[in-house]
């Protein structure tokens, strides 16, 4: 037998008597004052024995928020494969000779989302790791441009479906073929030396132009925002600091990726003493040439990316990168065309997709359907690669706060929130180590009969989670 998570923490069911739960104890929970009026889909499938443990709306469509990247990472292990590599090249387009390279440098990118310093000391680290090696073959000048060649991917770089307020918020950041520290950049604030309000981005960049327009008060509350006129990379710094204040940060998207990572990786080649006497540019006619350089990162880094963080801006890169791999381009929509014809092929026909992550309210997908994907998944022959991508409850991502200590490593799961939208869909197991795969599905709680939070709703899902550990 295939070992897997539900290894971890192991109690023997030959230690443990289980008391029994009737459904109707379930419907209990379900009976709740903040579920009235509300949009519930609930599947409860036991994985051991093979049978239906509860169901409740489970064919009905809802939203389901970040749950949509389970979805998007499955498909993408099904289409892709566990082996499947990122990669980001540099070539030479033109001849090297006594240090300088007679042409262009092409920076030729595949829709890697991991161009940052999530996982490297530094967001610089991999400009700066580029740049140190055209030095270390010698080159010192580049007699031509710096070039992006992005073609893999179109030039929509936001999707009609996300919430148009919300475009400058870093999970709605730009997806591009060539992309860099999550299309984001962070500005900081802290008192000067003199009285006066210091600015400073992160990672340290020419890209951005930054306009102070902050009010220095001597006491009272910082009150920091900062907001970008739409199409540029002009960012504004508003509101009122507190010279009393420690330093406070907050994060905004860019524009055009493609040219910010140019930018940022020309300042690292200026750091290194090497040259360029072009300009920055696209590489619209894709050319053979050198290569010089190469990097990559495994599909698992961004599949545990993706579901443990919930980070938007992953899901959407590898949403592209199925329609690149199914259709020859990665837009938004060859994404969703991938990923319904793959759910088409499994026998699913009613569901609707709209983007990777599930910021679109537009996805829409049934508990039902949920739950045959993790049974999918259950089966799979990667089934140990995938689970290891979700949230562990009590330990890490987005289920590090979840359940509390006496249920901790029990829940594997993808939780999700938008507006009005709360879901959570994975695998948990009993105390006498049965395995089932759930999918709670919440939609209109905010706005119904006893308006609620999503705290609230997480509640709710938590206490059916309690029951199925304790008593089955």
């Amino acid at each position: 037998m295939r070992k897997w998570f539900f290894l971890i923490g192991f109690v023997s069911s030959v230690f443990y008597a289980s008391p029994t739960l009737s459904v109707e104890q379930l419907e209990q929970i379900l009976l709740s004052k903040y579920l009235e009026g509300v949009e519930v889909g609930i599947e409860i499938y036991c994985l051991t024995n093979q049978e239906l443990l509860y169901s409740k709306n489970a064919e009905k469509l809802l939203s389901v928020a970040s749950n949509n990247k389970l979805v998007t990472t499955f498909s993408a292990l099904e289409i892709l494969g566990r082996r499947f590599v990122h990669r980001t090249e540099l070539k030479a387009v033109g001849e090297i000779q006594n240090g300088i390279l007679n042409g262009d440098l092409v920076v030729v990118g595949h829709g890697d989302p991991n161009i940052s310093g999530r996982f490297y000391s530094s967001p610089l680290a991999i400009p700066q790791t580029w740049a140190k090696a055209l030095k270390k073959q010698g080159i010192h000048t580049i007699e031509g441009n710096l070039l992006a060649e992005d073609q893999d991917f179109d030039r929509e770089w936001i999707s009609p479906h996300w919430p148009k307020d919300q475009l400058l918020s870093w999970y709605s950041a730009p997806v591009s073929a060539l992309s860099f520290n999550d299309n984001c950049i962070i500005i900081s604030v802290s008192p000067g030396s003199a009285g006066e309000v210091h600015l400073q981005t992160d990672p340290p960049t020419r890209f951005m132009t930054l306009q102070n327009q902050m009010k220095v008060t001597p006491n009272g509350k910082t009150n920091f925002w900062v907001d970008r006129k739409w199409g540029t990379n002009e960012v504004y710094a508003r509101g009122n600091f507190a010279l009393t204040s420690r330093k406070q940060e907050a994060e905004i998207t860019i524009h055009d990726p493609s040219l910010f990572l140019l930018t940022v990786f020309q300042e690292s080649l200026e750091a290194e003493n090497i040259k360029l006497t072009g300009t920055l540019g696209m590489e619209s006619n894709p050319r053979t040439g050198k290569m010089l350089h190469c990097t990559s990162h495994p599909l698992f880094k961004t599949l545990s990316t993706i579901n443990k963080n919930s980070q938007n801006f992953y899901a959407e890169h590898l949403f592209k990168i199925l329609g690149k791999h199914c259709f020859g381009k990665g837009t938004f929509e060859n994404g969703a065309k991938a990923i319904s014809d793959l759910l088409k092929k499994k026998g699913y026909q009613e569901f609707e997709v709209t983007d990777g992550s599930g910021l679109s309210r537009g996805n829409r997908y049934s508990s039902h359907l949920l739950v045959g994907l993790l049974k999918d998944i259950y089966g799979h022959p990667d089934r140990d690669f995938f689970v290891a991508t979700l949230p562990v409850s009590g330990v890490d991502g987005s289920m590090k706060e979840r359940l509390g200590s006496s249920y901790k490593k029990r829940v594997r799961a993808k939780t999700g929130y938008i507006y009005n939208v709360s879901a959570l869909s994975g695998f948990v197991r009993s105390r006498s180590d049965k395995v089932y795969a759930f999918s709670f599905l919440m939609n209109g709680f905010a706005t119904g009969k006893n308006p609620a939070s999503n705290s609230t709703m997480k509640q709710i899902q938590d206490q059916l989670l309690k029951a199925v550990i304790d008593y089955y």
